[in-house]
């Protein structure tokens, strides 16, 4: 007897190819037989009208935390996401050092690290951990970089010796042997904005040698964006690794429309055979801590110190003159967004200013724009994570239709289920509904392969992102006259999606009609 056979469906394999009609059996958790299958099962699922595909993947979660303390992560189920790939940005929960393991939680503290970070002395001991608990969808990981140097050099602005360079490269070793797919890089953030070019290829030579990926949050994505583009593209040409460019954008209204020389320099790239590809989030707005408004030296400063700083007027008109007479390079949001494009969504100690922009903020209390910014930044110890309103929709039609992009959410859960990027919980419907069927940006076969077998086959996902007979039965069930987000930046950040009807994971149910089985049917995936 089967265990699921889905009759009647609309089958998108994945591949880009057009639907076709069928069925799908599941067996032991793996697809046994596709076309017209009879049979009897213990679940049938009748799928008239409904399109069935493979799993989902994000290539771009920053789910550690959440999935460490959250058995259903169903803002990833929701959405029909089945595996989840996560240690994105530079950030990792390991390897810890248990001399930096301070500087590493710091470091890490969007994404809630745990109590016992400390236990993850290398990245099999964060896998094994991750395996001890049930979950209800595949995930994988990434190293990142700033944990790697963290673990070596903490936090300290040099470059990393001979001696500590190679100590990093044998900690990625051993995260790559252990099974992390990858290792991801953010040049935006300490201690990313420190590594020298040759650190980065060296590390990145180690990838190319185990077949594994490295994604990056290039240093500049406002008025460097192309130097900054160029710069992701020269680690690939000189290391012979494949680099993705995460979250694909130019922000800042001044910026919109470079993605057109962004995206012919990565097309070139691929056709001089340097491999270089992107990932994209469907939204016009970027979140981040609101402290990266501030120069990247600042960040490296003692942040006890910068906390006192910020409260002093001299210190301000000096932080002021920095941002508005930029020496050093970062996306600049203060610049380049302005506080009236800027949302504040967490900010525990002065929760008046959720939910409202800056400016918003600083008007009610009589403040300058960038005075209330700083303000707030001093009150709340630096942990305050705004949204910005900088991405240009043309722009992201423009992105969503290059063939080398891919969709990931960079959502982070916020424990609580407080205000968050709407992105957590609807990356994947949003492109279903409003740029596929409504807009006809894409054509929805090509969406489905840019959430399946293209970030399978990117991070090296064996057995995923097709529908094939002999692959893991990770699928989903959806209606295209419907599927659609609801979540957004102001009234519910976790309001459901629609038309998402069935999710399979591994050859079980895991949510029907947003409601979770309790199947606990995902794995941690470790890279071979």
């Amino acid at each position: 007897m089967l265990d699921i056979l889905i009759k009647n469906a609309r089958i998108l394999d994945g591949t880009g190819n057009p639907w076709q009609p069928g069925d799908v059996a599941v067996q032991d958790g793996r697809i046994v037989a596709m076309g017209r299958v009879e049979g009897d099962a213990a679940q049938t699922i009748d799928a008239a009208g409904l399109f069935c595909t493979p799993g989902f993947i994000d290539p771009h979660g920053h789910d550690e935390g959440y999935a460490l303390t959250d058995e259903e992560t169903h803002a990833k189920l929701s959405q029909g996401v089945t595996t989840d790939v996560s240690g994105n940005c530079g950030l990792s929960l390991a390897p810890v050092s248990p001399d930096h393991t301070a500087e590493l939680a710091a470091a890490m503290a969007l994404l809630t690290p745990p109590k016992n970070l400390k236990d993850f002395v290398t990245f099999d001991d964060f896998l094994r951990a991750m395996e001890a608990r049930p979950h209800a969808i595949n995930l994988a990981y990434q190293v990142g970089h700033g944990a790697l140097r963290i673990a070596v050099t903490g936090m300290e602005n040099r470059p990393a010796t001979v001696k500590e360079l190679d100590t990093m490269c044998g900690m990625l070793r051993e995260a790559l042997q252990s099974g992390a797919v990858g290792m991801s890089v953010g040049m935006l953030y300490p201690p990313g904005n420190i590594a020298s070019q040759d650190e980065l290829v060296t590390l990145c030579r180690v990838l190319r040698d185990y077949d594994r990926i490295m994604t990056i949050h290039i240093r500049d994505e406002a008025d460097g964006v192309v130097e900054s583009v160029k710069e992701a593209i020269d680690l690939a040409r000189f290391s012979g690794c494949f680099v993705n460019i995460s979250h694909h954008k130019a922000l800042g209204l001044s910026n919109w429309g470079k993605v057109n020389t962004t995206l012919g320099l990565i097309e070139e790239a691929n056709a001089q055979g340097v491999a270089v590809g992107f990932d994209q989030y469907p939204y016009n707005a970027n979140c981040t801590g609101l402290n990266t408004i501030l120069p990247p030296s600042y960040l490296l400063s003692d942040q006890a110190e910068l906390v006192s700083n910020l409260r002093t007027p001299e210190f301000r008109d000096q932080a002021r003159h920095a941002i508005m007479n930029p020496t050093e390079i970062w996306d600049n949001y203060a610049r380049n967004v302005g506080m009236d494009r800027t949302l504040v969504i967490k900010a525990d100690a002065t929760p008046e200013a959720v939910g409202i922009r800056v400016s918003e903020y600083a008007a009610a209390r009589g403040l300058e724009p960038m005075d209330a910014a700083f303000q707030l930044l001093a009150d709340n110890n630096l942990d305050v994570v705004a949204v910005y309103f900088s991405i240009s929709d043309e722009d992201i039609a423009t992105v969503m239709r290059n063939i080398n992009g891919m969709f990931g959410s960079d959502g982070i859960y916020v424990p609580g289920g407080k205000k968050t990027h709407p992105r957590i919980m609807g990356t994947m419907p949003r492109v279903l509904g409003r740029y596929v069927r409504e807009k006809g940006v894409l054509r929805l076969d090509e969406a489905v392969r840019k959430m399946t077998s293209l970030p399978a086959r990117r991070m090296r996902l064996a057995r995923k992102g097709l529908l094939l007979e002999g692959y893991d039965a990770d699928i989903v069930l959806f209606d295209a006259a419907t599927v659609t987000d609801t979540a957004d930046f102001i009234k519910d950040s976790y309001a459901p999606n629609q038309g998402i009807r069935h999710v399979i994971v591994n050859g079980r149910i895991a949510m029907t009609d947003n409601i979770y089985t309790g199947a606990a049917s995902g794995r941690v995936y470790r890279a071979r």
